[in-house]
């Protein structure tokens, strides 16, 4: 009798479970229709909220424009105001799936936490990147010169990571900021005005006098500044006297009015008769 009684209650247990497992067949469709339409839901509130985040970034920047904040600041501010809208939005969405936002929130630090510590380089660069951007240092435009790397170039834009920097030969440099944040970096483009630093060897039979006539005409006839103008001998060499030259120029017109200087002088050297001598070593034979 008794294992009769064992014989109906595994078939009964046996039934009841074959009934659920069918009541489960018959509400999956239910399940996945609900959780197909959640997903749609999801992807119309990421395009709406991608929109909503472009157009709300658009407004930022033209008012950021609008109140004459530098180039860099803007593009700055920009990648952070995205990544805060984002995680906002992806954090709603969770909620809206029923998951507990705190609960993820908890994970999520935890996890920032590991990645973290495994790429302090990188915040060591966002750090910089706001200290270049507090401090500013340089703005987007300027001409720099970062001292460690010896890298130059005009700064084009400052990134959440990383500077760019256009070289003259028009290659593109990324320096990360902590580099920038924690070198000398030379701002060439800071100052209206530049001084130009030029050395002209002549030969030891030319009149210095002249000489110094001669590159004092070719400066009034370019468009250099009128102060602070010298022409000194900075040397007195073993083959020729070195002629130092100092004048002002405004910073843009730095490098081609360097350049064409220097042509002028040795056009008009050439016409006076002045000489820029070889260098010469004599021999004497015993």
């Amino acid at each position: 009798m008794d294992n009769l009684q064992l014989e109906d209650l595994g078939l009964q247990d046996i039934a009841e479970k074959q009934s659920m497992f069918r009541e489960y067949l018959d509400t999956l469709p239910q399940k996945f229709l609900g959780l197909g339409i959640r997903a749609l839901i999801m992807v119309i509130l990421l395009v709406i909220s991608y929109w909503l985040i472009r157009a709300l970034r658009k407004i930022i920047r033209k008012a950021l424009q609008k109140s004459k904040v530098e180039n860099g600041s803007i593009t700055f501010i920009d990648s952070c105001v995205k990544i805060i809208l984002y995680t906002c939005v992806i954090l709603s969405l969770i909620g809206y799936f029923g998951i507990d936002a705190a609960s993820v929130v908890a994970i999520l630090g935890s996890i920032g936490l590991t990645i973290g510590l495994a790429f302090q380089g990188s915040l060591s660069n966002f750090a910089g990147g706001v200290l270049i951007l507090i401090c500013k240092p340089f703005v987007t435009g300027d001409y720099i010169l970062e001292k460690n790397t010896n890298a130059e170039g005009t700064v084009t834009e400052i990134t959440l990571f990383y500077t760019k920097i256009r070289t003259q030969d028009n290659r593109m440099i990324s320096i990360p900021n902590s580099v920038l944040s924690n070198s000398t970096i030379i701002d060439a483009s800071a100052l209206l005005e530049r001084r130009v630093d030029l050395f002209v060897p002549v030969s030891y039979e030319a009149e210095i006098k002249r000489a110094r006539e001669v590159i004092l005409k070719v400066l009034d006839q370019e468009s250099v500044l009128k102060h602070d103008r010298q022409v000194f001998v900075e040397e007195l060499a073993n083959s020729n006297v070195v002629l130092g030259i100092q004048f002002y120029v405004q910073t843009t017109d730095y490098l081609p009015m360097k350049r064409l200087v220097l042509e002028q002088i040795k056009t008009e050297f050439d016409r006076t008769g002045i000489t820029i001598p070889f260098e010469q070593i004599d021999v004497h034979m015993v």
